[in-house]
């Protein structure tokens, strides 16, 4: 409770890996509307929920305590998280926090999304935003590839190759730790004929 805010940065932010040994990430969790966690009246928790769910209702009594002595901490978490600056993304389909649109790019994006695949795949848009023509591209890669040049067919199996098969090609996982996956379930699932059924569909 005594860290500054920067330093409560480096323990909120900072991957559990790349932290010094011994030193944890703080338990914070920011509260949304509508998501995980929830928050309920203190009174809905009785003793035998509390036991069950394995919650000491005294040491949540003590911190209680800690927290309210204290407002300057809980200012200092807020700051902590305010003030966390966004490293910009790599990849343009992650990259929704690097910055907003123009007007302009916005009335060009209306007619994007009016614009039928050969009118795409013929009309110049003079995008200002530089995330916009390699989205335009993936956007008509995916839906309509038959309205490709060889070289953009090129382009786009390359991409895809790199977001499958490399460990920065932006995917949540590549193709070998998905397919080890698969392996590792079908060991832990051995006897489970309905497990392997859907595994053997993924597997495909």
């Amino acid at each position: 409770m005594g860290l500054d805010v920067e330093g409560l940065r480096d323990r909120l932010f900072t991957r559990a890996e790349d932290l010094s040994e011994g030193v944890e990430r703080l338990s914070v969790k920011s509260v949304k509307i509508n998501k995980c966690p929830a928050l309920a009246p203190r009174k809905t928790l009785d003793e035998s929920t509390a036991g069950r769910i394995a919650i000491d209702l005294d040491a949540c009594a003590r911190h209680w305590e800690l927290l309210s002595a204290d407002k300057g901490f809980i200012q200092r978490v807020a700051q902590a998280y305010s003030s966390r600056e966004f490293s910009p993304a790599g990849d343009v389909d992650v990259a929704l926090h690097d910055g907003f649109l123009s007007d302009a790019d916005r009335s060009l994006l209306t007619r994007v999304r009016d614009a039928s695949k050969q009118e795409l795949a013929q009309t110049r848009f003079d995008f200002h935003d530089k995330r916009l023509p390699e989205l335009l591209f993936r956007y008509r890669a995916c839906n309509w590839p038959e309205t490709l040049s060889a070289e953009e067919a090129q382009r786009w199996e390359a991409f895809c190759r790199h977001r499958l098969q490399d460990a920065d090609g932006g995917g949540s996982i590549t193709l070998a730790e998905y397919r080890e996956r698969i392996a590792q379930l079908r060991i832990a699932c051995d006897g489970d004929a309905a497990a392997q059924r859907i595994l053997g569909a993924m597997d495909e």
